[in-house]
């Protein structure tokens, strides 16, 4: 996406506009709390892919990569790429 606008003017502008209307008294705070969700929400996202993961397999990630050392199936180290980036992401 190239719209020749930084993501950070756009996110300057947001905030300016949220303080216009007096949804933040200051771009700081408005900036603060956009940034606050986005990393909510991200964390959430993570959080709902690992249990399902958890769910499919019946265990948790350590277990999981310990019952597979050795004898894993390709649909079963697909599963474990995805849960370990999934980790490594929400522990970031």
């Amino acid at each position: 996406m190239s719209l020749g606008v930084s993501p950070t003017t756009i996110l300057n502008k947001v905030a300016r506009s949220l303080v216009t209307t007096n949804k933040y008294p200051s771009v700081e705070d408005a900036l603060r709390d956009i940034t606050l969700s986005a990393v909510r929400d991200k964390t959430t996202y993570y959080r709902r892919r690992i249990r399902k993961l958890e769910r499919k397999h019946a265990t948790d990630f350590d277990t999981f990569t310990a019952r597979l050392k050795g004898r894993a199936k390709p649909a079963e180290e697909d599963d474990w790429l995805a849960w370990r980036m999934l980790v490594l992401q929400r522990d970031f």
